[in-house]
């Protein structure tokens, strides 16, 4: 855990009670009707799972949903992992909430219902930069307790994330468009570096491309400026 998307722990929420079994042993999930978990082999928020519908253990084994009841709970916590899922009481969940209310499986755009990515991988890519930040030494801080915010219980990029979403789906399709090649030009980049090098090396590597760069652009300039000069001066 690198650190928690909410943390409050005075508020009382109702959360649903999920019993589940693999045909011999039972296990309990308790979480938000908002949170994602791996229903039918797709990331979904869990109001939307039914007795019957299976889950998935750590050890991938299929668990049905046996029984299914409403409890109040005291304390909200949405803890953050590197891979984005984590175990509770050895189910499979996501580690993030839905981004859109109501839609079970993909971000959506307005015109005729367009789906891009789903909404677990979606999350999971925005937040790719905040896990280099806050792995790769960069400014470990912002993904501190300190920085939760009190009244809320939301980490401040999670309050930026969701008023980008709310800004994305309170425009028409044009701007939903721009958003997403912007969100795939930026984010996709840095999603396969986290990928390849890992959250804790990525930063140093792109600071050492950037450098890398930022010394070839100089030279270049330095060289056109010279050649130039000299073309100026012979004339």
């Amino acid at each position: 855990v690198y650190g928690f998307a909410h943390r409050d722990e005075t508020r009382v929420i109702e959360f649903l009670e999920i019993h589940v079994t693999d045909g011999g042993s039972r296990q309990i999930l308790e979480t938000s009707k908002e949170h994602l978990l791996l229903i039918n082999d797709a990331f979904q928020p869990a109001g939307l799972v039914q007795v019957g519908d299976t889950l998935q253990s750590g050890t991938k084994d299929v668990l049905t949903v046996t029984k299914i009841k409403t409890v109040l709970r005291m304390g909200l916590y949405a803890p953050l992992t590197p891979s984005g899922t984590l175990l509770v009481n050895g189910i499979m969940v996501s580690s993030y909430i839905s981004a859109q209310k109501g839609l079970p499986v993909n971000v959506q755009f307005q015109w005729r219902g367009i789906e891009a990515l789903s909404q677990h991988r979606f999350i999971h890519m925005l937040l790719s930069p905040v896990r280099m930040i806050c792995m790769g030494g960069v400014f470990p801080h912002l993904c501190s307790n300190e920085w939760i915010n009190q009244d809320t219980g939301s980490a401040p990029y999670v309050t930026l994330f969701f008023g980008l979403v709310e800004f994305f789906e309170h425009h028409n399709i044009v701007v939903q468009v721009l958003l997403y090649t912007i969100f795939l030009v930026l984010i996709v980049p840095l999603h396969t570096m986290e990928l390849l090098l890992g959250p804790a090396h990525a930063p140093a590597v792109i600071a050492l491309l950037a450098g890398v760069v930022a010394s070839g652009a100089w030279v270049w300039n330095k060289k056109r400026s010279l050649f130039g000069g000299c073309l100026l001066y012979t004339s």
